[in-house]
């Protein structure tokens, strides 16, 4: 999976999906988020692509610096998104990997 986060806008983003299965099949969405920080629309646009997805392993690759630290460095507990992409992923047995190697 790989997520490009972009600012177009004060307090809106442009966030772009790009799911790759095992075959190499593509699907791109592209979501507009407004009103909102950056770190909204990461956390948004992941959990809406991961809720299709159930029994895998999902690589992730982000532009967005904040979710990467979050999901795989310091682990946020306490935030609202954070607890349901928590759910989401127990609830469809997914793992979440970092794309960067990290």
């Amino acid at each position: 999976m790989y997520q490009k986060i972009e600012r177009i806008g004060p307090a809106q983003f442009e966030a772009e999906i790009k799911l790759v299965d095992g075959s190499g099949n593509e699907k791109i969405t592209t979501r507009t988020y407004e009103r909102c920080n950056s770190i909204f629309a990461a956390y948004k646009s992941l959990i809406i692509a991961i809720r299709g997805l159930h029994d895998c392993t999902v690589t992730l690759h982000t532009n967005h610096h904040q979710l990467s630290v979050e999901l795989f460095h310091e682990r946020a507990k306490n935030t609202t998104l954070a607890n349901m992409l928590d759910d989401i992923i127990a609830r469809n047995n997914l793992e979440i990997k970092n794309g960067k190697g990290e």
